[in-house]
């Protein structure tokens, strides 16, 4: 077994640590990338985060009412690594997870509820297609044993080069259990 940099494999079958998904569904066809490692971590800080950091930070997103996956056609939005660490170096004390969030001189005061948090999802495919060939990469969230959100990117996959691809959601704290899986489907063009 190859073991990237940075990526923790459990040996054991015991039970999943909290807030990993281990769930991984694929369709299959004869040039689909290999799934090689697939993880959804909730809760990258171990508190919520208040509004109004999120409101400053994301205001497309903590603004919408609309947001979320309890709502009647619910709607999330999966940041880039570049976002998530900008968010970590403009909002947080050290800079990284779990360290404390800035207090913002627009905040005293504010109220903090809803708090927020984000689901790390991360994905690591090995190509099998002979050729260089353009593929539609959909990560498909489920809630309750439906679609609630497809994250798509095109990547060009090339035989042995793998691809990596990490997101995350700005989850409502008290929606964070509603995050129950990541599919993945791909389509070959």
């Amino acid at each position: 077994m190859t073991v990237s940099p940075g990526i923790t494999f459990r040996p054991d079958a015991g039970q999943p640590s909290y807030g990993v998904v281990t769930a991984q569904t694929t369709r299959i066809q004869v040039d689909n990338p290999h799934l090689e490692y697939l993880q959804v971590r909730k809760k990258t800080f171990d508190y919520s985060i208040p509004n109004c950091p999120m409101q400053t930070a994301f205001p497309a997103i903590a603004n919408d009412p609309g947001y979320g996956i309890q709502q009647p056609m619910p709607r999330l939005t999966a940041l880039t690594q570049d976002q998530y660490d900008e968010f970590l170096w403009k909002y947080t004390e050290r800079k990284a997870e779990n360290t404390a969030i800035k207090t913002l001189p627009a905040c005293m005061g504010a109220e903090a509820n809803p708090g927020w948090n984000f689901v790390e999802i991360r994905v690591i495919l090995n190509p099998t297609n002979v050729r260089p060939a353009s593929y539609t990469i959909t990560e498909n969230v489920q809630s309750k044993g439906e679609t609630v959100a497809q994250f798509t990117t095109t990547r060009t996959l090339v035989l042995d080069e793998k691809v990596t691809l990490t997101s995350y959601v700005p989850v409502k704290a008290d929606e964070l259990d509603l995050f129950d899986s990541v599919g993945m489907t791909y389509t070959r063009h």
